[in-house]
Formats: C-alpha cells, sequence, structure tokens
C-alpha cells in the first residue's frame, strides 16, 4: 500500500510539473503574440501614413499641372515657370517620410 500511495503522489507531482511548464508555455505564447500585435499595428500605422503622403504628394502635382496650365493659358511665363519648378521638386513631406524610414526625424 506504501508503494502504491508513493506512486499516486510521484504521479501527482509529475502532473502538477507539467501543469506549471504548460501554465508558463501559454504565458510565454500571449508575450509573444502580443509583441507580435503591437508590431502589426505599429506598421499598419506607417502605411497609412504613407498612404496619406502618396495622396498629398499626388494632390499637389495636380495642383502644380493645373497651376502651369492656367499659367499658360493666361500667358503668365512667371507662374507657368514656378508651377513648372513646383512639378519637378520634390515636396517636403516626401524628404520627411525618406527620414522617417532611416530613422532619423525632422529637418
Amino acid at each position: 500500500m506504501g508503494e502504491r500511495l508513493r506512486a499516486e503522489c510521484d504521479g501527482a507531482l509529475d502532473e502538477q510539473t507539467r501543469l506549471e511548464t504548460l501554465q508558463r508555455l501559454v504565458t510565454l505564447y500571449t508575450a509573444v503574440e502580443e509583441m507580435h500585435s503591437t508590431e502589426l499595428q505599429r506598421m499598419t500605422v506607417a502605411v497609412r501614413e504613407a498612404q496619406q503622403v502618396i495622396r498629398a504628394e499626388q494632390e499637389a502635382a495636380r495642383a502644380a499641372r493645373l497651376d502651369s496650365r492656367g499659367a499658360l493659358l493666361a500667358g503668365d511665363r512667371m507662374s507657368w515657370t514656378m508651377a513648372e519648378t513646383c512639378k519637378r521638386l520634390p515636396h517636403g513631406d516626401a524628404r520627411g517620410l525618406e527620414r522617417d524610414s532611416s530613422g532619423a526625424r525632422g529637418a
């Protein structure tokens, strides 16, 4: 009877140890999944910001084209030159995006 009781106790300890190990694994997997979730959220925000910059760049280019056409129609050489220059220059937002992706910020 004593050996049977010892075997049952050893089995209970083994089960308790396994349970604790599994609980630690669940905690570890939970932490890893939370890190992945946080990284995904950060990347989603970065993509949205890039999309906003792209939209702003497209709108600025469209406005410069319209200004250029309007200046040509009006015969205003100075305004046409300015509009053409604006079409060719990279905008501040694009340069900022390039700096942000490299880890630096600001001007």
